[in-house]
């Protein structure tokens, strides 16, 4: 069924303005024609004509309706057009019958008037009822339109760090403390190694200062470096 529904065919049978046609036109060509009178003698043109009404019908109602996924869909006002237009050239052709029977027929006038009044305002339920189907169907998708925009609207008043978090605003504050904590552990160890090297620095220049003054004593020329100069030498 849903191939046969997204076929080419089907689409173009879909199309609302010609399912109109298809039922209202063949309404008209049934009723204004010889074909009602031609009818009532043969029995298989009698069940293909109620056939081809009974169809067209239902096809009317699911193309202006559309309920059921087609391969395209046509919007809104083609098809509340197009029920406004069929439903009025129903009850011109009601009020037609009312007037003048079909060719080649012989109804007295009270079954006439009886059977053009039965189809005027079974028509108006039937496009009434259509009618609330349709209007339904916009509402819902008008709800949904609104409903995502306020959506967006919202998402777009979010601070960017709490949209970015996966568990919102808590998780952002929780991810800043974590790289607080690294960037503190990492100035620590930096301090950390940078004292190491000032002590091993200064542990190398007392080492060499030691090393000339025991020199300097051999010789007789120099005296070992005090705490002063040593520490004007770091």
């Amino acid at each position: 069924m849903l191939t046969l529904a997204h076929s080419r065919p089907a689409g173009w049978l879909t199309f609302p303005p010609l399912a109109a046609l298809l039922d209202v036109g063949g309404l008209w060509l049934l009723y204004r024609t010889e074909l009602f009178s031609a009818m009532q003698q043969r029995p298989l043109l009698h069940t293909v004509v109620h056939a081809h009404v009974l169809a067209a019908g239902l096809l009317l109602t699911f193309a202006v309706c559309r309920l059921d996924p087609v391969r395209r869909r046509w919007g809104l006002p083609l098809r509340g057009t197009t029920l406004l237009a069929a439903g009025a050239a129903h009850a011109v052709l009601a009020k037609s019958l009312y007037a003048a029977p079909p060719p080649g027929t012989a109804f007295r006038t009270a079954d006439l008037h009886t059977g053009s009044q039965v189809m005027y305002y079974g028509g108006d339920l039937v496009e009434a009822a259509i009618a609330t189907v349709l209007a339904t169907s916009w509402y819902q998708f008008t709800g949904r339109v609104q409903t995502q925009r306020r959506r967006r609207a919202d998402a777009g008043r979010r601070p960017r760090a709490a949209t970015g978090a996966a568990g919102g605003p808590g998780t952002a504050v929780r991810a800043t403390d974590r790289y607080r904590g690294r960037a503190g552990t990492a100035r620590h160890a930096y301090d950390g190694r940078q004292a190491e090297g000032q002590d091993v620095r200064f542990r190398e220049r007392h080492e060499d200062g030691l090393a000339k003054g025991n020199g300097t004593a051999a010789g007789g020329t120099r005296q070992s470096p005090t705490p002063s100069v040593m520490r004007r030498q770091l």
